[in-house]
């Protein structure tokens, strides 16, 4: 079992990678809303004068990282500072997906594959209107498949497979 609810560290983080640990827990709504880094709006980010400083270098990017979307894995040298990231597949959570999730509005890439996760993809969903990457796939998820996730923009990667889902793929606009 892993606590994830820890006060202290959680809201600065942008990138969580547990991939591929045998961890066992549910996810909770009160660890997910203490990822504040995860839910700035874009509007922030755009209009924050601390963010166009001149040397880009150390203002726009972060440390090297490896991660896994879009089916693929990445070496990331360097890491946009708005690049938001939750990798959880091939563990043991459990549970049915948290609406919460819907409120990391400045999520790129979220994948919660091959868990032991069941029920519906919440509504709020609709709401990750930066996700690029979704992997929902290897599961027991059930119901239909919100078109709401078609009026995602930067929708790039959506994985469902190997679920209980029904209805159409949605399509964007």
């Amino acid at each position: 079992m892993v606590c994830l609810e820890s006060p202290s560290i959680w809201p600065q983080l942008q990138i969580v990678n547990l991939a591929s640990n045998y961890f066992e827990s549910e996810l909770t709504a009160p660890m997910i809303l203490k990822w504040t880094s995860m839910m700035a709006s874009t509007t922030k980010v755009q209009t924050d004068s601390s963010y166009l400083q001149s040397n880009v270098s150390f203002t726009y990017y972060q440390n090297f990282v490896t991660i896994n979307f879009k089916g693929l894995s990445y070496a990331l040298q360097y890491i946009l500072i708005t690049f938001t990231s939750i990798d959880f597949s091939n563990n043991a959570f459990h549970g049915e997906l948290p609406r919460e999730l819907g409120n990391l509005n400045a999520l790129v890439v979220l994948n919660l594959s091959h868990n032991s996760f069941w029920g519906h993809i919440p509504l709020s969903f609709r709401n990750l209107s930066q996700v690029e990457s979704l992997d929902l796939s290897c599961k027991a998820l059930t119901g239909k498949i919100p078109g709401e996730l078609g009026n995602l923009n930067f929708l790039s990667y959506l994985n469902l497979s190997f679920n209980k889902l029904t209805g159409m793929i949605p399509t964007s606009t």
